[in-house]
């Protein structure tokens, strides 16, 4: 988290874009506001691996909830400005906490390139994974109304949001999962497997009620259930992809991740030309399933091979 001033390079072409597509100097400062928080939190996410201070991270989440949950009951939500201003308060209060909580160092005054090829990897890990989920609403906002686009952005991220607690569960074993024997982790996968079972189940069924009755999404119920067949993959295939870091083989999960992308692009651009949002869901569910499987393939190939380097 130290390099910050080298990472914020990446902050002023986001900046300009942002600029571009205001159209006011207020929505401008909220979604500024919104971009910076994000940084400084997401910059914390590895100190917080490595102190292991997954409690402080909890109080952080939950804090940042209440208060969004609060705003949305109690307010009126009348226009896009009013989700900006209620997402950048709740962001920047989880940066605010983080600052407070968890860094004890200062901040290199320095830029550097070296650790910006270092990271390079990385990050295209992580652009493939953000491409491979969001894939199906950049064709979506081709062929559908404003109006269909909107509502099924807000289905998608409730579900994408059940997806993340797979990272929030795996993510504190993380070193045990570089560590552990084949028996060991695929005990560990078992339970991962079968809670993400019971998790998706049960708080798809929860937001599904929520969307449904509460904000009255115009949806039919076919949605909820490949919502939720949706959110189940990553609980299977995560702790698999952490073999792959732990014998250094990232370039199999890229291309994973950007096949995975391609197959849904055209999946949804095949699906949704007449316009029906239907064919979105059901193209990004059945890639989340092929990814499921090849990685569900490799990952006896895998074992053995972690068995063989503690030979």
């Amino acid at each position: 988290y130290s390099n910050y001033l080298t990472r914020s390079l990446f902050l002023i072409p986001a900046f300009a874009i942002l600029l571009f597509i205001s159209p006011n100097f207020g929505y401008f400062g909220w979604l500024v506001l919104w971009l910076v928080s994000q940084f400084i939190y997401q910059s914390a996410e590895s100190l917080i691996v490595y102190s292991r201070r997954f409690g402080v991270q909890v109080i952080i989440e939950l804090l940042s909830f209440s208060i969004l949950f609060l705003f949305v009951w109690q307010t009126n939500l009348k226009a896009p400005d009013d989700l900006i201003f209620i997402f950048s308060i709740a962001t920047a209060v989880k940066a605010l906490g983080v600052l407070i909580a968890l860094f004890p160092k200062p901040v290199k005054a320095l830029v550097s390139f070296k650790e910006l090829a270092l990271g390079l990897p990385f990050f295209i890990i992580g652009f493939s994974g953000l491409i491979q989920s969001r894939v199906d609403q950049y064709i979506i906002a081709l062929f559908c109304e404003k109006s269909v686009v909107g509502t099924y952005q807000i289905f998608l991220s409730a579900f994408i949001l059940i997806q993340s607690f797979s990272s929030i569960i795996i993510v504190p074993f993380q070193k045990m999962l570089f560590r552990i024997n084949a028996q060991t982790y695929n005990r560990f996968q078992l339970k991962v497997s079968l809670l993400g079972a019971v998790l998706v189940v049960s708080i798809g069924i929860i937001v599904s009620s929520i969307l449904a009755f509460y904000y009255q999404l115009n949806i039919d119920w076919k949605f909820y259930l490949v919502g939720i067949f949706l959110s189940y993959p990553p609980f299977v295939y995560v702790p698999i992809i952490f073999i792959y870091y732990r014998l250094k083989k990232e370039k199999e999960v890229i291309w994973v991740n950007y096949l995975g992308a391609g197959f849904n692009l055209l999946m949804t651009l095949v699906l949704v030309y007449s316009g029906n949002p239907f064919g979105a869901i059901i193209a990004s569910c059945i890639a989340q399933w092929m990814m499921l499987f090849w990685y569900s393939y490799r990952k006896k190939s895998l074992i053995n091979a972690v068995e063989m380097s503690h030979m």
